[in-house]
């Protein structure tokens, strides 16, 4: 069972709209007829269309968790991303490159939050 609550959202996941909004990244097509002065509603939808534009890259790479129907439905969609935002790696482990240069070097990591 599809659970679509807002119209906006399922407008934005479509094949159509993530295709254009895709194709207006790289070849500069404007999805609206107005190219500056968006309305509210404009800016919501292409917040949408990012949003889902990056839960198609995730499902594209095969990241864990995301299926098809979860993309389809508003409250599985958002588990997904509270999932996904509470579950992100804050540094990857990798080698730092030595410093053989005799200067002393100062590295700033930011404090990791207490979950």
């Amino acid at each position: 069972m599809v659970m679509t609550n807002n119209p906006i959202r399922k407008l934005a996941r479509t094949d159509y709209w993530q295709t254009l909004y895709n194709q207006a990244k790289e070849l500069s097509i404007n999805l609206f007829d107005n190219n500056s002065n968006f309305s509210e509603l404009q800016i919501t939808f292409l917040k949408w269309l990012n949003l889902y534009s990056s839960v198609m890259t995730d499902l594209l790479i095969g990241k864990e968790y995301l299926t098809e129907e979860i993309i389809d439905n508003d409250i599985d969609l958002d588990a997904y991303l509270y999932f996904r935002k509470t579950n992100k790696d804050d540094y990857k482990s990798e080698e730092k490159p030595i410093n053989t240069s005799g200067v002393p070097s100062i590295s700033f990591v930011p404090k990791r939050r207490k979950k």
